[in-house]
């Protein structure tokens, strides 16, 4: 199973702590995760999960489309 992080920054690339951060999975994966809190360092971790395309949201909020791998991370700098 893959891991997955979503690290979440706000307009000087600094961190943001306590964010609501799922994904939506696409196609055959179809399914939304719980939802995980960003920590200090503004990363929500998701694990356990087969590799694929994923909507990820903040607080709600569509951040578009991305590609699930093993081991990513990706930032999402927040509305």
């Amino acid at each position: 199973m893959a891991s997955f992080e979503v690290r979440v920054v706000n307009e000087n690339q600094g961190p943001i702590k306590g964010v609501a951060v799922r994904l939506e999975f696409k196609g055959l994966l179809l399914g939304i995760t719980s939802e995980d809190y960003t920590d200090a360092e503004g990363v929500a971790l998701f694990y356990g999960h087969k590799e694929g395309k994923v909507n990820i949201f903040v607080n709600d909020d569509s951040y578009g489309e991305y590609q699930f791998r093993d081991g990513d991370q990706v930032t999402i700098k927040a509305k």
